[in-house]
């Protein structure tokens, strides 16, 4: 019996002495950080197109029919909004002809109108951007259907 005792007193020796360096390895800990970072984002999309029509002799005067929209995630931005051709700047064109007068744009209704070479800005606030045109026609503007393109180009101010 006395055997057995001793047996079994070295098995549980063992097993302890056997069990305290799995217990020391359980013990040790790393960390992991994990991190991103966001990008500032700016997303512009343009005030629907403008049809004069026909135009008449005078100030035609004209406006989106849907504002365009800014989507950012920064603190403070401004739009431009601005014809960027090199050749004939402002000037609306049809084929080689192109109208006397340089087209006005203005963020609004009544003032505010610059030269569409020149552009507008629009800044933080609002977050919509409301479009409004005026083209000045002579009598001595040649016949044909006229564009121009407006560019909307935003900027993150950082």
């Amino acid at each position: 019996m006395k055997k057995r005792i001793l047996i079994l007193g070295m098995v549980l020796a063992l097993v302890a002495a056997l069990a305290v360096p799995i217990v020391a390895l359980a013990g040790n800990t790393g960390t992991t950080t994990v991190s991103g970072t966001q990008a500032s984002v700016i997303e512009v999309t343009a005030p629907t197109t403008i049809s004069f029509g026909a135009f008449s002799i005078g100030v035609n005067s004209g406006q989106s029919a849907t504002n365009g929209t800014v989507a950012c995630n920064g603190t403070t931005w401004s739009v431009t909004a601005k014809d960027l051709k090199v050749s004939d700047a402002g000037l609306m064109t049809s084929g080689a002809n192109k109208l006397a007068g340089k087209l006005q744009i203005s963020s609004q209704e009544s003032s505010g109108y610059a030269a569409a070479d020149v552009g507008i800005t629009y800044d933080s606030n609002p977050t919509t951007l409301p479009f409004y045109v005026k083209q000045n026609v002579l009598d001595s503007d040649k016949a044909g259907a006229y564009t121009i393109t407006i560019t909307f180009t935003g900027v993150i101010d950082l």
